[in-house]
């Protein structure tokens, strides 16, 4: 337990993108020599858990979860975990990324001789080289923090499946996949919830059915699930038809997972030229489906535009207008006028919600030209959607939002790579694949009498129609109702209130609630009030307005870091050590203790004379298996050189503060195996010390003088209390020094 082990707990669930962020930018905050960490290194452990086999990609970027075709959705320079990172970490890498994984640049850079390659910041690379990327990184954090003696458990193929709030902190159940064995991590002070995109639970009659595939991940799962009925329905000499239920990036993988028995061509400068389909067989046909019936936009240079109409100015003004909160139709009605005045009237929102094309491959051949100049409408659209107005709107119009608006806006600001675009328009120019609009309001797939599935969607002349299929393949829009997450640890955090879906004014957003202000603690229930958890953060697709707000690689990034900042103030909060004077072999500090402890340590040429000015200090030895306790006015000798620590010994949520004084070169050994030594002395009593002394060799007028300036001038480090007890210890210490050697009656009164 960390209040037995005097360390500072961190765990983080989930090492995808997200747990790899708050890793690294955690350890290199504890360990960046620029940087003074309130904790010594020894004082901390770091617990790591992962469903998967391996910690660093997470799930979207495992190589058994993807296949050479799902490419990033961002350009790589802005994929870094930290700058330009992951275009830094290609070029390290990339005499062995030549050697051992040739594929995966020429995915990207087709046609080229692979030691020819430069990696590209504007360049879409696949997903299984961004996973190399962060399982490198993630293992080389492991690596720096036990270099510097950080304690880093690792669980891989484990899963949390529970977790709650107890006196010492926060304990979480695992589960060991391989063995189904469940155990406690107990004690931990900061947990991040990094859990990643969820689809929910599939029910109704679409439940266990063979030619329903819940995920498009991963993609030989997929395959492997519509193979027996692709094969039945060529056995009949017919050609098989797949319904991929979405059309946004997770669609876009699922068409290219469905067709990869064909091999694209390319054109001399590494652009799609066709689509070959495998000459032995016929290709089944994919139908491609959304509400709206089309493609996201396609990623170019960001066109340079500055908003002239949506302003924060203009955002204030709405708001002052309506109670301190955003509506909806304003903002539409700026948006709008953004739109006209960027393109001379000639695309406004109208035009967003219902693009004035044809079809799907209209739309989608001309969102491919305008992209190598830059989209307008597009880059207004993604600026607008960065503007954070959501989190501003009133509760109903929050709902309103929901309901109608954000699915265009998503559609419009979160583009594909132009590569996606080329095979797209190569599989419908190659016949294979087609698509249909659904509608706002169509019902969902059904299961037809002889197995196969009923999709209804709207005709060209906007009439309802059905479509036959025999697979369905989900790729549709994450589910964010917390309710209907499939994960046992979120249900079970609901169930015990550790967190709370986000609602405001009766109207439930999705996601997880989380602290005003910015910040990424979770909300939880606290009988009928809800507060900040004092353990328990969290960012990604799990909280409220990311998908909103924050749906981009450097949000995570940006999240990372303050989540990092946020834990290295738990080491303050612990352990709060302020040394303010080291002069002439005299150093004093001050600590402040929460409920824990300082990290067993010992001195070779100095020895610890502490004096209790709040609370109650209790001080283990090892070495003679004594306890003792300090209380207020009292001082207390450590012989040197015992091993020991200081405990903050009164009740859980009570400050103790001690002033330490010693002479002579500082020196410090923090000790390793912490926990086997703090199992020795629970329960074991503890002796009150009572007119304590102190050897302060001849330092008596030195001492007295310390205690005289301090008096006059406070030193900046000092609040004005830990002045006073400042001076009221040195001259205890005075007062109580003796000059013939170390007094035992310290030790053993």
């Amino acid at each position: 337990m960390a209040t037995s082990a005097g360390n500072v707990k961190y765990c983080v669930i989930g090492t995808g993108f997200s747990g790899t962020c708050a890793l690294w930018h955690l350890v290199r905050r504890l360990t960046d020599p620029r940087r003074r960490s309130p904790l010594p290194p020894s004082a901390v452990t770091i617990v790591t858990v992962e469903r998967g086999p391996v910690s660093g990609p997470g799930y979207p970027y495992a190589k058994d979860n993807v296949q050479l075709a799902h490419r990033c959705n961002n350009e790589a320079g802005t994929m870094g975990i930290h700058g330009n990172d992951f275009v830094d970490w290609m070029t390290e890498s990339k005499p062995w990324l030549i050697r051992d994984f040739p594929e995966l640049v020429l995915e990207t850079h087709p046609g080229i001789e692979p030691a020819q390659w430069q990696p590209d910041s504007r360049e879409f690379y696949p997903r299984a080289l961004f996973g190399a990327y962060l399982r490198q990184r993630f293992q080389e954090a492991v690596e720096e923090a036990r270099a510097h003696g950080i304690r880093v458990r690792q669980y891989v193929r484990h899963e949390a499946v529970d977790g709650r709030t107890t006196e010492n902190g926060f304990d979480i159940v695992l589960r060991d996949l391989a063995t189904g064995r469940e155990f406690t991590v107990d004690g931990i002070d900061r947990a991040l919830l990094g859990i990643g995109h969820w689809q929910s639970e599939v029910t109704g009659p679409l439940a266990g059915h063979k030619g329903h595939v819940a995920s498009p991940y991963p993609p030989d799962a997929v395959k492997a699930a519509v193979a027996d009925r692709i094969r039945a329905r060529r056995l009949r000499g017919e050609r098989p038809r797949l319904f991929v239920q979405g059309m946004g990036p997770s669609g876009i993988d699922a068409i290219l997972s469905l067709c990869d028995e064909g091999e694209f061509t390319h054109t001399p400068d590494g652009h799609v030229a066709s689509y070959r389909p495998a000459p032995d067989r016929e290709p089944p046909q994919v139908v491609a489906g959304s509400r709206s019936g089309f493609f996201p936009p396609v990623r170019g240079p960001l066109a340079a535009y500055e908003p002239h109409h949506l302003t924060e100015e203009n955002l204030a003004a709405i708001r002052r207008e309506h109670g301190g909160q955003l509506k909806v139709a304003p903002v539409l009605e700026l948006l709008d006028r953004e739109l006209r005045r960027a393109t001379d009237g000639a695309v406004g929102w109208a035009d967003v919600l219902s693009p004035p094309h044809p079809g799907a491959r209209e739309k989608l051949a001309s969102d491919l030209r305008e992209s190598y100049t830059g989209d307008l409408v597009h880059a207004i659209v993604l600026k607008t959607r960065r503007m954070r107005f959501y989190s501003r709107l009133a509760p109903a119009e929050k709902a309103l939002y929901d309901r109608l608006f954000d699915t265009h806006f998503i559609r419009t600001a979160v583009p594909m790579p132009a590569a996606n675009a080329e095979k797209l328009l190569a599989l419908m120019d190659a016949g294979i694949l087609t698509t249909v609009a659904l509608g706002y309001d169509s019902p969902p797939v059904e299961v037809a009498e002889d197995g196969t599935f009923r999709i209804t969607y709207r005709s060209a002349g906007g009439e309802p129609a059905v479509l036959r299929a025999d697979c369905v393949v989900r790729a549709r829009a994450q589910d964010f109702g917390m309710a209907r997450h499939p994960s046992p640890l979120v249900r079970n955090l609901l169930r015990r209130g550790e967190i709370v879906p986000h609602e405001e004014g009766g109207y439930a957003t999705g996601g997880i609630a989380l602290e005003t202000g910015g910040g990424y603690r979770v909300m939880k229930r606290s009988g009928d009030v809800l507060r900040p958890s004092p353990h328990l953060a969290s960012y990604g697709p799990p909280v409220r307005f990311w998908q909103n707000e924050k749906n981009y690689a450097g949000a995570f990034v940006e999240a990372a870091e303050r989540v990092a900042d946020d834990w290295i103030e738990t080491g303050r909060e612990v352990m709060e050590m302020k040394e303010f004077h080291y002069r002439d072999g005299l150093r004093v500090s001050v600590f402040n203790l929460d409920h824990k402890a300082v990290p067993y340590h010992f001195h070779r040429e100095v020895s610890d004379m502490m004096y209790c000015s709040r609370g109650r200090i209790t001080i283990e030895l090892p070495d003679t298996g004594d306890v003792f306790t300090v209380q207020p006015g009292e001082v207390f000798q450590v012989p040197s050189p015992s091993r020991h620590r200081f405990v903050n010994g009164a009740p859980v949520g009570t400050l103790s503060r001690y002033v330490l004084l010693q002479i002579g070169e500082f020196d410090i050994n923090f000790v390793p195996a912490a926990q086997e030594l703090a199992e020795r002395f629970a329960g074991r009593a503890k002796t009150l010390v009572t007119d304590g002394a102190v050897y302060i060799e001849n330092r008596k007028d030195d001492i007295t003088e310390l205690a005289d300036r301090f008096e006059r001038v406070k030193p900046e480090q000092l609040t004005a209390e830990e002045q006073r007890d400042v001076v009221e210890a040195l001259r205890a210490f005075a007062a109580r020094g003796t000059e013939t050697g170390h007094p035992r009656a310290a030790v053993h009164p």
